[in-house]
């Protein structure tokens, strides 16, 4: 019931931004970037065109750190729990060393547009170090991940643990064998073609013209 909530507020307030923003986009005939292309560079240019650009802007980019730092909160707490369960730490310290790590972690693509950490890696790979980490993350790591979730839990985890777990997030227990269904089937072919697309191996855009 959760996963359900989550998917179609995230899906909700995406077709929201995209009705308000690409409108606006086309309007002033800006390039339709999509990611930091789309935040940091055509959003600003057109905040400048508006009335009160300093007022909507400082709104937005303090909305986006709100999003940023929640979004965060979520990713570590895997991270956090992990270390805590294994290692025996408590959560406080285990949140500052999970911390630490990832700051460290996260200069190189912090400092990636400067041209001083890895100043030759735009030459060598045709992509900044900021821009090489997120295509790996989220064109391979993330829908790997997604992929074993699907099957570990689809096919590994004990029958009645799996089920267990599905009766305590969901009354709907019609709903079982569709999900089940979902996650041994339909959700590791899906994300299969999205990756033999990501690699060149096929052209699923082929299927639509």
């Amino acid at each position: 019931k959760t996963a359900f909530l989550i998917a179609m507020a995230n899906l909700i307030v995406s077709a929201l931004a995209a009705l308000m923003i690409f409108p606006i986009i086309f309007t002033f005939n800006f390039p339709a970037a999509e990611g930091p292309g789309l935040l940091f560079k055509t959003l600003p240019v057109l905040f400048a065109k508006l009335p009160g650009t300093l007022l909507i802007s400082t709104v937005f980019f303090l909305l986006v750190v709100f999003a940023a730092l929640t979004s965060t909160i979520s990713i570590m707490e895997v991270l956090v729990a992990t270390v805590s369960e294994i290692y025996g730490f408590t959560r406080g310290k285990a949140a500052l060393l999970i911390m630490s790590v990832t700051s460290l972690l996260a200069i190189p693509s912090a400092a990636s547009g400067s041209g001083v950490i890895f100043p030759e890696w735009a030459a060598i790979f045709g992509k900044t170090f900021f821009s090489t980490i997120d295509d790996l993350t989220f064109s391979w790591i993330l829908p790997l991940n997604a992929l074993f979730t699907a099957l570990f839990v689809g096919y590994v985890l004990e029958k009645n643990e799996r089920r267990s777990s599905f009766e305590g997030g969901c009354s709907w227990m019609f709903l079982y064998q569709p999900w089940l269904f979902l996650l041994r089937v339909v959700i590791p072919l899906a994300i299969t073609i999205i990756l033999l697309t990501q690699s060149g191996i096929i052209d699923i855009d082929l299927l639509f013209r």
